[in-house]
């Protein structure tokens, strides 16, 4: 199911959108928002600074695709999932799971 999660590091502000599955009816979209405490904030911080730019070459083809928009002064700059960079589509991280990871565990 598709996920998106937004955060504002400003004000802490963060908002949600996923699929919810359910093997007895169809998926559920689940959507919120909140303001987000400030150690709530540092975890979404320090998962960001655990990912790091890819440097190998990896082709994998069972996972699903996850990227990461960062908006700054100086404009978005969009980040890719590292399984995939033999596609050479962009700019690849390794660690994009522990970014959805964490900013899934804090939409719950």
């Amino acid at each position: 199911g598709q996920q998106h999660y937004e955060l504002v590091l400003a004000t802490r502000a963060f908002s949600w959108s996923f699929c919810q599955y359910d093997p007895h009816s169809p998926w559920l979209t689940k959507k919120g928002s909140r303001t987000l405490t400030s150690k709530e904030a540092a975890r979404v911080k320090d998962a960001f600074a655990h990912a790091t730019i890819a440097t190998a070459d990896t082709c994998g083809a069972d996972k699903p695709f996850q990227t990461v928009s960062v908006t700054s002064p100086s404009g978005t700059k969009k980040y890719l999932d590292s399984f995939y960079s033999c596609q050479g589509q962009g700019e690849y991280i390794d660690g994009i799971g522990e970014i959805f990871s964490t900013m899934g565990d804090l939409a719950h």
